[in-house]
């Protein structure tokens, strides 16, 4: 018994830190104490004060301790709307470290705006959150990532006008204040999006289009940190898939077809926008009533695609449905669409595969 206790005397104590992303690509353990609009500051493990300017920060991951806040995350991850927004707003509520309210605040906001893609009636409420939270923590260091789903919730209400004018404020005071290139370019890609989901797709071809361009010089140029590099290319991949999206809204599959092709080809494009390609080409095969083609399309995704993917949704949502028009061979449509609803159970192609089963 001595020996053993003596043992676990000698083992390191691990305590639990919070993590920072930065723009050089490293990331800092440490206790986050102050975290605004401009700067974070820090202990580090030898308890020395430490301090960044927001513009240097990627993102922060505060270690969660609050089990409230972790079973809220649960349920938003299973699909369980009403119960995550519940419980992120009783954990807003509770004592703890000075981030953790508006954290759990800024969850109940983002986790109803989550629900408004299913059910666009909670599009409203979630508007009112985000506006009370900003009018709380109007210089916090999540106050970009607040402004950003706001103008996604007023896109949802209707006002797509009003929402990408908010962004295009938000990525004029990022480089006015030099709030970051990571806010920036975040607050750039909301508001391709919104013009796309608008179904202002001239506009948003040449925005998204325009973006990926200075994205990729980003990428090229020796100055630009390895963190925010990374960054780049995860942004550019996600314009490429919404590229894609909308010179199919603008032209149809002909109009798709030629870009799909190219990103296939493309070195930069990376898995993600990849298999969008591959889904659009299965999606041009299916309208063809090549339904073979599509299932081999859509099976080399699901072989090799890394799980949590958003595509990976898309593409079993999909082959459920060919394989419904393929007579269920070789494996029935339910078989896919059952897979979809465990492994992505809050994505919206989940509700339509339950919509598909009938549930």
């Amino acid at each position: 018994m001595l020996i053993l206790s003596s043992l676990l005397l000698a083992l390191p104590c691990v305590i639990p830190q919070d993590q920072i992303l930065t723009t050089s690509g490293s990331k800092l353990l440490g206790k986050l104490t102050t975290i605004s609009k401009t700067e974070v500051q820090f202990e580090n493990a030898a308890e020395e004060a430490q301090t960044l300017s927001a513009a240097e920060v990627i993102a922060l991951h505060p270690q969660i301790r609050s089990e409230l806040m972790l079973r809220a995350d649960s349920f938003l991850a299973a699909g369980d709307f009403q119960n995550a927004v519940n419980t992120f707003e009783l954990a807003s509520s509770e004592v703890g470290a000075d981030w953790l309210a508006p954290l759990a605040s800024l969850r109940h906001g983002e986790s109803l705006l989550a629900w408004a893609v299913i059910d666009g009636t909670r599009a409203a409420e979630a508007k009112s959150t985000l506006e009370q939270w900003l009018t709380q923590w109007p210089d916090h260091f999540w106050s970009s990532r607040a402004r950003i789903a706001l103008a996604q919730a007023q896109a949802a209400t209707g006002d797509a006008d009003g929402a990408t004018a908010a962004l295009q404020a938000l990525a004029d005071e990022a480089f006015n204040e030099n709030l970051g290139e990571a806010v920036l370019y975040r607050a750039t890609m909301a508001r391709c999006r919104i013009y796309h989901n608008d179904g202002q797709a001239q506009i948003a071809e040449s925005s998204i289009k325009d973006l990926i361009s200075k994205l990729e010089r980003k990428v090229d140029t020796r100055e630009t940190p390895s963190g925010l590099a990374s960054l780049f290319s995860e942004i550019s991949d996600e314009a490429r898939t919404l590229l894609g999206d909308s010179l199919l809204q603008k032209g149809g599959f002909s109009a798709a077809r030629t870009y799909w092709e190219s990103v296939l080809r493309n070195k930069r494009a990376g898995a993600s926008s990849k298999a969008s390609a591959k889904i659009g080409l299965a999606l041009e095969a299916i309208d063809k009533g090549e339904l073979r083609k599509a299932q081999l399309l859509l099976a080399g995704i699901i072989a090799t695609l890394p799980n949590q993917s958003p595509a990976m949704a898309h593409a079993l949502f999909v082959m459920g449905q060919v394989s419904s028009k393929n007579g269920d061979t070789p494996t029935p449509g339910s078989t896919y669409w059952n897979e979809l609803i465990d492994s992505h159970p809050g994505s919206p192609w989940a509700v339509q595969a339950r919509q598909a089963l009938g549930n």
